[in-house]
């Protein structure tokens, strides 16, 4: 799947919730995995959802982008995310492995989108994809 050119909005955030988090939907009839209001973890333990809206908004909201990032870098990993002129303004997401010293040992992934919040959601299904995580 080419990252630059693949899903977007609520379909990203259901994707980054089900590959990097493990959490499986539970839609009602007609809904769309993202509108899910109830979600399984990977024990089959039910995530309540304060949020009507069903899975957080990943990929637009900078608040929750920044979570997911948390998460990376609590993992070892190294997020940076620039706005690129070459790129038609557009923003980069590189996702680095670290060592114990905090060194960066090799660049895992790289994607573009036009916001932070979808650059960092694209990368880290990117790393999913290459790392099998």
């Amino acid at each position: 799947m080419h990252l630059d050119r693949a899903m977007v909005g609520r379909e990203t955030d259901a994707m980054v919730a089900m590959r990097l988090f493990g959490w499986e939907p539970s839609p009602g009839v007609g809904q769309e995995p993202w509108e899910a209001e109830l979600w399984y973890d990977s024990n089959d333990d039910p995530c309540l959802r304060d949020d009507p809206d069903g899975v957080p908004f990943y990929s637009s909201d900078m608040n929750a982008a920044w979570q997911l990032a948390g998460i990376l870098r609590d993992s070892g990993y190294a997020v940076t995310v620039k706005q690129d002129a070459l790129q038609d303004g557009r923003v980069w997401c590189e996702i680095h492995k670290l060592d114990k010293t905090l060194v960066v040992v090799r660049r895992q992934v790289i994607a573009y989108a036009e916001s932070a919040a979808l650059a960092i959601c694209r990368a880290a299904l990117a790393l999913v994809d290459k790392c099998h995580l």
